[in-house]
């Protein structure tokens, strides 16, 4: 990675300057509360989500699923999840702000619906696999929600801290 990264250096500048929106929010002192508020909530959110998903395996356990079983299907979460960020990716903003966000909630209450009552092995990795998927397709419209109302751009790397207060 640090030999990659290192590639890349030719081609960063020795000194950024301010973009055009740095200039203008400079000059007019907008509110940062609303950024706190968007990073409160991710933290909070990613919280509740690392909640859960500490209990998949005992949940699968509860439901009678061998470690083998759980396994397969936890590992295949990996594609689900990947499929889920490049999805908010390639849709970006074709279908506004707030429908990607109901998307991804209603994505996970199903996932959370589906893990009631001790289920069976197909609603087990469908909720595993809505689970993973909305998580990482609403993550990538919650951080760009962030950054929409960081007007300064001071406060979106705060972000990564919630996150890792969250985990």
């Amino acid at each position: 990675f640090v030999g990659i990264m290192g590639l890349s250096l030719p081609w960063v500048p020795e000194r950024l300057g301010k973009t055009k929106v740095q200039a203008i929010n400079e000059q007019h002192n907008l509110p940062t509360i609303p950024v706190f508020i968007a990073i409160g909530a991710l933290l909070i959110w990613f919280t509740g989500l690392s909640g859960l998903y500490a209990f998949i395996e005992r949940i699968g356990v509860a439901s009678g699923l061998d470690g083998l079983t759980i396994g397969t299907v936890l590992s295949f979460t990996v594609i689900t999840g990947v499929s889920g960020a490049l999805s908010a990716a390639f849709i970006a903003n074709r279908f506004g702000k707030i429908r990607p966000h109901l998307v991804g909630a209603i994505g996970i209450f199903l996932a959370m619906y589906l893990l009631l009552w001790q289920p069976n092995i197909v609603k087990y990795a469908i909720a595993i696999c809505f689970l993973t998927f909305s998580w990482n397709f609403w993550l990538a419209y919650l951080l760009g929600t962030i950054a929409s109302v960081d007007f300064t751009g001071r406060y979106s790397v705060l972000t990564t801290a919630a996150l890792g207060l969250g985990a």
